[in-house]
């Protein structure tokens, strides 16, 4: 008896470790497949190093000023006004590190990409 109660904390155990390392491969895999895709972007916009840089300083900020509004107690339609204020907040910060050229690029690209998202959504 003593043995089975053995074999089976070591199964769940060995299951567990297996559920977590399957769960850092796959954080690490979306990690690595965001950072891809940035660089992508971040090529197809042709921005030099210091762009690159308030690009991400510009993201991060929206990005946590977005999860902050994920996270308030607002009602759905407020949060979604907030979350346009945001946006355009954040296009005119882009805007004033952008050539018009690039700038031009952003907006098709966003364009393209909220295109793609309601897509999906229908589908």
């Amino acid at each position: 008896m003593n043995r089975k109660n053995c074999f089976v904390t070591v199964l769940l155990l060995s299951l567990f470790s297996l559920y977590s390392s399957a769960q850092d491969a796959s954080a690490e895999a979306r990690k690595a497949k965001l950072q891809q895709q940035k660089k992508e972007y971040y090529s197809l916009l042709n921005l030099n190093e210091s762009q690159q840089k308030e690009m991400d300083k510009i993201q991060i900020e929206f990005l946590e000023e977005a999860e902050k509004l994920k996270q308030s107690n607002q009602s759905r339609f407020r949060k979604g006004q907030q979350l346009k204020s945001l946006q355009k907040r954040k296009d005119s910060q882009v805007k004033k590190i952008l050539s018009p050229e690039q700038f031009r690029i952003y907006k098709q690209e966003q364009e393209r990409r909220k295109a793609e998202w309601k897509q999906r959504r229908n589908n």
